[in-house]
Formats: C-alpha cells, sequence, structure tokens
C-alpha cells in the first residue's frame, strides 16, 4: 500500500500525519517527514531520551522491497535492546506501524523515528565544515554511540556520512545522532555487502568479519573526507588533512 501525503498513520504512540514526501532513498522505499498528533488532551513532549530534542515532527520510512523490509524489520528489533534503546547517541525510534490495505498483501509497515535537520552529507557550507564545535559533537556522538553497540557486541556495518544526522547545527552545542540501526549486527558479521568500499577496513577485505574497531576506522575515514574537502576547496597551499584533525581533540 502506498502512502500519500496527507495520510495519517496510527501508531502505538502516537499519531502521524505525512507531511512532505522527502524522496525515494531507493527505487522501493520512501521516506516522509510527518507532523506528531498527540493523543493525550494536552501537548506534552516525551520524557527521557527524546524530551531536549523533541520537535513534534518525525520521519516515516518504508518499503516495498522485501530486502528493505528486513532491513526495517531488524533496525525495529534492534531497538529492543534497552541499552540501545536508552542511548542519546542513537537515533530514537518512536513507533513501528503496520498499515493495512484492502488485502494482507498491500499491507506497508513504517518505522517513525527521531526527527533529524540533516546529515552530514548534507553540510555544504565551508563555514559548518570548518566549526570546531560541530566536529567535536560529531566525534562524541558517534564514538558514544558505537560504544553502546559495543557493549552488546553488536557493529554497525556501513558507517558513512548520510546516517551521521545533525539536528541545531546553528546552535553552541549541535544535536548528533547514529542512524539507520537496520545495519547493525553481531560483531564479526561477514556477509556481503560490509562497508562502503572507500570506508572498507584490511580486516573486512580480509573476510575476517565486520568488528568494533571496523566502525572506528570506518568513521575516522568519514570524518577525514569531510574535513578534506575543506582543505582541497579552501587551502591554497600544502594544508595537510591531519592538522586539520587536531581541531576533534
Amino acid at each position: 500500500m502506498a502512502l500519500r501525503l496527507g495520510q495519517i498513520l496510527r501508531g502505538a504512540r502516537w499519531n502521524y500525519l505525512l507531511v512532505e514526501d522527502l524522496g525515494n532513498k531507493s527505487s522501493s522505499s520512501s521516506v516522509f517527514k510527518a507532523k506528531i498528533l498527540l493523543q493525550a488532551p494536552t501537548p506534552t513532549p516525551p520524557t527521557g531520551q527524546w524530551s531536549l530534542t523533541f520537535h513534534f515532527m518525525a520521519v516515516i520510512k518504508t518499503t516495498s522491497d522485501q530486502n528493505g523490509l528486513d532491513m526495517l524489520k531488524r533496525e525495529h528489533e534492534c531497538y529492543q535492546n534497552p541499552a540501545v534503546r536508552s542511548s542519546w547517541h542513537l537515533r530514537a525510534l518512536y513507533d513501528a506501524i503496520n498499515v493495512h490495505g484492502p488485502s494482507a498483501a498491500r499491507a506497508s509497515y513504517c518505522l517513525a523515528s527521531e526527527w533529524m535537520d540533516c546529515t552530514l552529507k548534507d553540510l555544504s557550507s565551508e563555514a559548518h565544515r570548518r566549526s570546531r564545535v560541530l566536529h567535536k559533537s560529531i566525534s562524541k556522538a558517534v564514538l558514544e554511540a558505537l560504544h553502546v553497540l559495543k557493549s552488546q557486541h553488536l557493529v554497525h556495518k556501513y558507517i558513512e556520512n548520510d546516517n551521521i544526522l545533525i539536528s541545531g547545527i546553528h546552535g553552541q552545542c549541535p544535536t548528533v545522532r547514529l542512524g539507520d540501526l537496520g545495519l547493525v549486527h553481531s560483531e564479526g558479521f561477514d556477509n556481503h555487502p560490509v562497508q562502503p568500499f572507500a570506508m572498507r577496513t584490511p580486516e573486512v577485505w580480509s573476510g575476517k568479519g565486520c568488528f568494533h574497531r571496523s566502525g572506528m576506522w570506518a568513521f575516522a575515514v568519514t570524518v577525514s573526507c569531510s574535513i578534506a574537502i575543506v582543505c582541497v576547496r579552501t587551502d591554497k597551499s600544502s594544508f595537510s588533512i591531519g592538522s586539520r584533525l587536531v581541531l576533534l581533540a
């Protein structure tokens, strides 16, 4: 069942009004921005993990592809782990919703998650890419997220700039989360695909599997590439990437 703008999805926690089509992440998956319709008589932000960043908006992901559906269900399963669910540094999951059409075959499965303003990939401003505050926030959040996964013997197999999520980018303390937890597996996972080519670690290349250190490597390459873009575009002298990385310390 295809979702449409103006449709209301009914979740266990809240209802969600689809207000903007954010486009397809693939030919078989769709992403929407949704307004949260609180079911309580008085609108009250939730407590706990989301209370400081709650904006009454959510992102809705759905797919008609079996592989994509398996990934959404794996993401939902990942959040059943209390350590994952309670982490400030992993994108919050609000609801898993089955949207039923006229027949069971046309049902859609959706995840409603925390709304974030942009991804690291979206940052094009040189001022943002040069920001010490932003890069420190990114480093702290992602490293803490990876530590949480390690504590549960889990690994994120596909760290890249598209799943490092940012809100409040103009503030003094940007909020950063790691997303796409459908890509989280048990440590040692070695089924294809594992990690983008540019971020792939030696142990993955050699077939030993993906581990905590693999995620650390992939994140280091991801953030280095982000910084390197500034060096290439704005620094005419031979300015090394390594000297830029000092800003993260």
